[in-house]
């Protein structure tokens, strides 16, 4: 039997045990240990349940690794334990002495603030802000826009709740932009939202400004020079803005103002046409001119090309050549003559006789005017160093090279001939001149011996070769054309005077 003649205290801790051991129901006092009349109490815990141990306390969610609550029995109210600065069940924080935080969201910081700035229509331009908090709560964003320089009163952008925004730049003028941040801190027990408004800034959208097109004034133009003449085509224009005119010349095969070539060094408002080098016949020009400005927002550059001209390129007046066929020229550098040069078959021949004065040559009756249409009559030893750089004096092999490609010695003298300029040796009002088929155009500049005494100039035509006859006989091959049809191989004493023709080395 329980003896119940025990002192006060002894028989509380005989009613505790005995509550322990039969499970039996409590009546709560102002103390954890002692359970409502529907709660247990586990004095292992110290904590009331209605059930399994560890698991609930008065209906409540419960930790028992926090021991994080207990119920009071008169009005079944919960309290929390505050663990690292948060109540260990709600999660609401907590100061440092256990009880409710009832401080409100902090508000965001604005570390840096959005932008005015200056685009053109159509650029992509993004505002942007940077703002931060300490309270972990959570940042969320709107961008407005606005009528003035204000961040109050503007219009809700729609969707524009992010941090950065793409502003609208499809229409021209000033637009003002402002964003609200807000700061949403469910954890707090006070105001759980709290904002920040950024600075308003103005986005001015430029219409797109380009470089002004060059304006020609004077248009290049066509003409028709002589082979060996001086020409130059040239071309104004002005431009409506600040910008900087250039220049670029092109040649084309056609008579187009695109798809031509460059033309290397000719960048100026005018270009001095080759007429030497070049072949007869046609040529087409045009010139790209250029207006540079930086100081514009769109392009900086803006160009237009002139008609394209037609450059025709003649054979010089006075000289028996045949207007038929297609001529190149070149420049003695020694003396600065001008001679046309043509194609025969492999070869290429100068189309006229030499005319470079040296020591051993004469003029026909010693008449320059003679020199300028026959060219110079020389002696063996002056024709072998007469020809200019990248040119010599034909061999005989080279002469019959060209026999044969007009046809023959029968008929080569013909073929060989120019159209004018041929008479006979006794009757000058007989035409004896040829077909010049190949634009030779050779030309009776007659000889002279080698003591005195011109011969047949006008009627006979004999041309040096570089090839002896037999060595040491003073004798040299050369080929005569006369008034028949004929090309005649003979042997003349190297002192005799006799034109010279140069063939391309």
């Amino acid at each position: 039997m329980i003896n119940l003649k025990k002192s006060p205290a002894d028989l509380s801790k005989i009613y505790k045990y005995f509550c322990f051991m039969t499970l039996l129901f409590c009546v709560c006092t102002n103390t954890p240990d002692n359970c409502g009349g529907n709660h247990r109490y586990d004095p292992r815990t110290q904590f009331c349940h209605d059930g399994e141990p560890f698991d609930k306390c008065g209906g409540k969610e419960y930790n028992p690794s926090t021991y994080g609550c207990i119920v009071d029995g008169e009005d079944g109210k919960l309290e929390e334990r505050c663990i690292n600065g948060e109540y260990a069940i709600s999660g609401t924080p907590c100061d440092t002495s256990g009880n409710p935080d009832t401080t409100d969201a902090m508000a965001p910081v604005i570390i840096e603030q959005p932008t005015s700035d200056t685009v053109i229509v159509g650029m992509v331009h993004r505002i942007f802000v940077n703002a931060s908090v300490t309270d972990n709560g959570t940042l969320t964003y709107q961008w407005y826009s606005n009528t003035s320089m204000s961040s109050l009163g503007g219009t809700i952008i729609n969707g524009a709740i992010d941090s950065v925004y793409s502003v609208s730049t499809l229409g021209t003028g000033t637009f003002y932009y402002y964003v609200i941040i807000t700061n949403t801190n469910n954890k707090v027990s006070g105001n759980k939202t709290a904002t920040a408004r950024s600075d308003v800034v103005t986005v001015t959208v430029n219409p797109v400004i380009n470089a002004a097109t060059p304006l020609i004034n004077e248009q290049p133009a066509s003409s028709i020079v002589t082979m060996g003449g001086s020409h130059n085509i040239y071309v104004t224009a002005t431009v409506t803005d600040s910008g900087t005119i250039s220049y670029q010349w092109y040649r084309n095969t056609t008579a187009s103002n695109s798809g031509g070539t460059v033309i290397d060094g000719m960048t100026g408002s005018f270009y001095p046409v080759p007429t030497v080098g070049v072949e007869t016949g046609t040529y087409h020009y045009y010139v790209v001119v250029t207006n540079t400005n930086t100081d514009v927002n769109g392009n900086t550059t803006a160009t237009t090309a002139s008609n394209a001209v037609a450059i025709t390129v003649l054979i010089p007046q006075g000289k028996q050549f045949n207007p038929d066929i297609t001529y190149s020229s070149f420049i003695d550098e020694r003396d600065s003559i001008l001679y046309l040069t043509v194609k025969i078959g492999n070869q290429t021949w100068m189309a006229e006789n030499l005319n470079y004065r040296n020591v051993g040559s004469f003029c026909f009756g010693n008449d320059t005017l003679n020199c300028e249409i026959y060219g110079r009559l020389y002696n063996w030893y002056a024709a072998r160093d007469a020809c200019p750089a990248g040119w010599h004096l034909p061999t005989r092999e080279e002469w019959n090279e060209l026999i044969e490609t007009a046809g023959g010695s029968s008929v080569a003298g013909k073929v060989l001939k120019s159209k004018k300029g041929w008479f006979g040796m006794w009757d000058y009002e007989i035409d004896y001149s040829g077909t010049d088929e190949f634009g030779f155009s050779a030309l009776p500049g007659g000889s002279r011996g080698y003591r005195d005494g011109f011969y047949n100039a006008g009627s006979d035509g004999t041309w040096r070769s570089a090839t002896e006859n037999i060595s040491g006989t003073g004798t040299v091959y050369a080929f005569y054309i006369h008034s028949d049809d004929n090309v005649t191989e003979g042997n003349y004493h190297t002192d005799f005077y006799l034109s010279v023709r140069c063939i391309l080395e």
